[in-house]
């Protein structure tokens, strides 16, 4: 007599440890990379020097050329000083950098207009400093504006400073440093410069220590 067999309809299982698969790596790219060390640890400054500010990361910015992306785009002058720090992409420093195109400022003339909502940055001093790119024929100025706030039809001196980088040549775009003084530092300024309401159209035409990166060619 014939075995009888019995089919079963359960499949098979393997009770073998099945090899794990192990799950796919995400790479960040260099911007993302960047972002994951923006906040800065306490200890750790961003610090470009004057040069570095105008010739590789406002250079970079005017030449649509890739640089770290530590600096945020901003119209400053629609904002006071004391809100533009929660704008910037560096939130562990006392001094706070953004980019600033200038081109929509010039709609009541050749003169950049630097209201805010409660004040105006005024600059300091007739004196503007100046720069040389030692790669190439570039150059660069630097000039101080002193945030006044507005009471009335008066305008009160304030601790805030700006720093505003530009490029010859490529004024419609510039790097403005925004940060605050100490009390006794803006008192002794105040005694010694004399705010400038002038800002010339002669003006208007005018990585760090931390991170290596190459200087981009012009």
């Amino acid at each position: 007599m014939e075995p009888e067999y019995s089919v079963s309809s359960q499949p098979v299982v393997d009770t073998a440890d099945p090899v794990s698969t192990p799950p796919p790596v995400n790479i960040p790219s260099a911007e993302e990379a960047f972002q994951l060390t923006v906040s800065l640890p306490p200890g750790f400054l961003f610090q470009p020097t004057d040069e570095q500010t105008l010739f590789y990361y406002l250079k970079g910015k005017v030449l649509s050329q890739e640089v770290t992306g530590a600096i945020a785009d901003l119209d400053i002058y629609m904002y006071d000083p004391w809100d533009v720090a929660g704008k910037s992409k560096l939130k562990s420093t006392t001094e706070w950098y953004f980019y600033t195109n200038l081109q929509s400022r010039y709609k009541s003339g050749p003169r950049t207009k630097r209201d805010t909502p409660h004040g105006r940055w005024r600059r300091q001093g007739r004196m503007r400093k100046e720069f040389k790119d030692s790669n190439t024929d570039l150059k660069g100025t630097k000039m101080t504006y002193a945030f006044f706030l507005k009471n009335g039809t008066k305008e009160e001196p304030s601790e805030w400073r700006m720093e505003e980088f530009k490029l010859e040549n490529h004024s419609q775009m510039s790097i403005s440093k925004v940060f605050r003084k100490k009390k006794e530092m803006v008192e002794q300024t105040n005694v010694q410069d004399s705010p400038s309401d002038e800002d010339s159209s002669s003006d208007d035409e005018a990585a760090t220590n931390l991170l290596m990166i190459p200087q981009p060619q012009l």
